[in-house]
């Protein structure tokens, strides 16, 4: 039987260094020409880097193991390396978005060289920031970010026979989108049929509406359920986005009906990029939109800053507003919550670090309407000790097979009800809580392969037992 236990979120920013050096060969000055490698905690778990010396030069950064979120960390692990190697200094700056991961290589390259006995000092001289200089353009349709939304925006808008110009503030493209594991819930989908599995939209919608509350505008539930299933075949057979064979019966819902693509998030990120970029849509990374530009009562453009370097997009046919929302924002959680006890920067988040709300602001300073704004979600299913998604926990989203007790050995709540029911009565157990599942579960799911990494961690960790 397997336990997972759940403490209190606590964000852990402490490096754990562990070095050791092989295949020394010539020594200058002491110091052995050779390849050291050393481990430091990243944010999902344990960053392992490979530093090849000769002549006390840096020759070679590798990042060998790591945890790290897929698409998120990717230019940290692709790009921190490089700039060591190129600088010969470990002051480089770390990557936007993925600051934790971006310091984990810096400490093991750190404690790899203080393993080789190399004088660190040398290896600290201040780096010169490359800034991107942007300049005023003009051009048929502006998407302001990269997630799911906007690159959908922006690939129609191009098939459409426009211009266009997506701007993303963050170094990497996918928003929420490629953090999320991307199920997209679509009635009638070819694996139900696979299955006989019987759905229809009317049931869709029902449950969809019924499980926000009732709140939200039927109408606009509708368009999303009649909308659902031809986008999920456009991404597999136009953008190329390649899914599980089984599907995902989120919470709330009465029949699987969420399809998902087997690399995740980034599975559905990485092939919507690459076909932006492919029939000429124009992105543009570390650009930032700070206010929208309006003229007789029209949206034309955006002012941006890349840096200490500012510009004016215009846009003769539209300006799209994709910049998702404000989990990321403390002041405005704890603005707009009605609901929770509190939502202040004790409460991790799942979302992309981007999600800071400016474009809320944005819109909210040229007259727009807001509403819903209440409307908060905590997941139940995060990483106690860093606040990110808990894959090692995926049978409680995936409704196979999950009980939770809390710590009298009693189930309290519904485990395959709404995220928001779980989450209450986890809150209601002091928010120390198990969740239990078997080995016939974590087989049927893949569980010790697909998070392997995180299996370990979570063991080194204190919050995943198995007995």
């Amino acid at each position: 039987m397997k336990k997972l236990v759940k403490l209190g979120l606590v964000l852990v920013l402490s490096f754990s260094l562990f070095a050791c050096a092989s295949n020394n060969q010539s020594t200058t000055q002491g110091v052995k020409d050779g390849v050291y490698e050393a481990t430091a905690q990243g944010n999902n778990g344990p960053v392992k880097v490979a530093v090849t010396l000769k002549n006390e030069a840096i020759e070679k950064v590798e990042v060998l193991e790591h945890t790290e979120t897929a698409g998120l960390s990717d230019n940290a692990i692709k790009n921190i390396p490089v700039a060591i190697v190129e600088n010969q200094s470990i002051s480089v700056d770390t990557v936007s978005g993925a600051t934790v991961s971006s310091n984990a290589i810096i400490a093991a390259v750190t404690a790899a060289l203080e393993s080789a006995g190399v004088d660190i000092a040398k290896f600290k001289k201040e780096v010169s920031k490359t800034e991107l200089k942007i300049e005023d353009l003009s051009t048929e349709v502006i998407i302001i970010g990269s997630g799911g939304a906007g690159l959908s925006a922006a690939i129609e808008a191009r098939e459409a026979g426009a211009e266009v110009v997506v701007i993303e503030k963050m170094p990497f493209a996918g928003g929420n989108t490629l953090l999320s594991y991307a199920e997209l819930a679509c009635a009638n989908n070819w694996l139900q049929e696979e299955k006989g599995i019987k759905d229809s939209k009317e049931q869709f919608a029902k449950e969809m509406w019924e499980g926000g509350g009732k709140v939200a505008r039927k109408e606009m539930v509708d368009t999303v359920v009649d909308g659902a299933l031809d986008g999920a075949l456009w991404l597999r057979d136009t953008i190329g986005v390649k899914y599980q064979d089984y599907l995902v019966h989120e919470g709330g819902h009465t029949v699987a009906r969420a399809v998902e693509p087997i690399e995740l998030g980034p599975g559905m990120i990485n092939p919507m990029v690459d076909y932006a970029n492919k029939i000429g849509v124009k992105i543009l990374y570390n650009v930032k939109a700070e206010e929208l530009i309006v003229e007789n009562g029209k949206v034309v453009g955006v002012s941006v800053s890349s840096g200490d370097s500012t510009a004016k997009f215009t846009a003769s046919k539209g300006v799209v507003l994709a910049t998702g929302g404000f989990g990321a924002n403390v002041d405005m959680r704890v603005k707009y919550n009605k609901r929770w006890k509190t939502l202040d920067e004790s409460v991790k988040t799942t979302n992309s670090p981007g999600a800071t709300g400016e474009g809320i602001l944005m819109a909210e300073k040229i007259g727009a309407q807001l509403e819903g704004m209440e409307y908060i979600q905590l997941y139940p299913f995060n990483n106690p000790i860093t606040g990110v998604f808990y894959g090692i926990e995926a049978p409680s989203w995936s409704g196979e097979g999950i009980v939770y007790v809390n710590m009298d050995g009693k189930r309290f709540v519904n485990e395959t009800g709404m995220r928001d029911e779980r989450a209450e009565g986890i809150l209601a157990q002091n928010g120390k809580v198990f969740a239990i599942y078997n080995q016939e579960v974590a087989d049927r799911l893949n569980m010790e392969e697909k998070f392997a990494g995180e299996y370990e961690q979570c063991l080194k960790d204190g919050v995943f037992f198995k007995a």
